[in-house]
């Protein structure tokens, strides 16, 4: 599952990131991509789907990916109307409340996405036993190595001390395999308190929450290659 919006600039990477997969023997139908901007309001990728559609990037056409678009109704309030008793304590929410008006509203719509693409996904896939969710900037980092075996031996290697989730490249949420019972159970952890913490740090408190003090990184398997995120923060460098 892809999670796609807007960025600064123009900048796109989409289409580098269904292409790695095309190579790597991911079928279309195993790809869900999802418009994080609504109807009509993401227009880079749109004319990507027709590319698509018309039989980019050869003739050898792939498709059909699985595509949705964000609700004009919103997915989840972003003004919760149901809160915690208390705000939890640690840095991570003493941080988070610092952030300034705008950039909250920005990381709950973020999170919001995040819990409407994770739904849908365990809807549309109900027989997979695991799921990829992928950044619209993430790049499969081996060519046209297969990646189903990589991922087969990266759950085998894990099995051990398993916790329901598995990062595929060391910045943040760029590529992370989860299990479907993890990633379900997630998703209620979200969605009481998606107004406290990005997604990605609501992520880590769960998985501390449940006991793990593993390394969060574990094998490269997606490059991050984005330069302008979609909060328009320009990054240092290519990842």
């Amino acid at each position: 599952m892809i999670v796609s919006a807007a960025r600064q600039h123009d900048q796109f990477y989409l289409d580098r990131t269904i292409l790695g997969l095309k190579t790597a023997g991911i079928p279309p139908t195993s790809v869900l991509v999802f418009n994080a901007e609504g109807e009509g309001r993401h227009t880079r990728l749109e004319q990507l789907r027709q590319k698509l559609e018309r039989g980019w990037p050869s003739n050898q056409t792939y498709r059909p990916v699985r595509w949705i678009v964000r609700p004009a109704d919103e997915i989840v309030a972003l003004e919760p109307r149901w809160i915690l008793p208390r705000i939890p304590k640690g840095e991570n929410y003493r941080k988070a409340a610092e952030d300034s008006d705008g950039r909250k509203l920005w990381r709950r719509k973020e999170a919001v996405d995040f819990i409407y693409l994770a739904r849908n996904a365990l809807e549309i896939f109900p027989d997979r036993e695991w799921i990829v969710l992928l950044q619209d900037d993430a790049e499969y980092a081996r060519g046209d190595r297969p990646l189903e075996p990589a991922l087969a031996r990266v759950v085998r290697l894990h099995e051990a001390t398993y916790n329901g989730c598995v990062f595929l490249n060391p910045h943040g949420n760029v590529a992370v395999l989860f299990h479907r019972v993890f990633l379900r159970s997630f998703i209620g952890y979200a969605e009481m308190r998606y107004h406290l913490l990005p997604i990605d740090w609501l992520l880590e408190e769960f998985l501390a929450s449940n006991g793990s003090t593993d390394g969060r990184f574990t094998v490269r398997l997606f490059n991050h290659i984005g330069l302008v995120s979609t909060s328009g923060t320009r990054r240092d460098k290519q990842y």
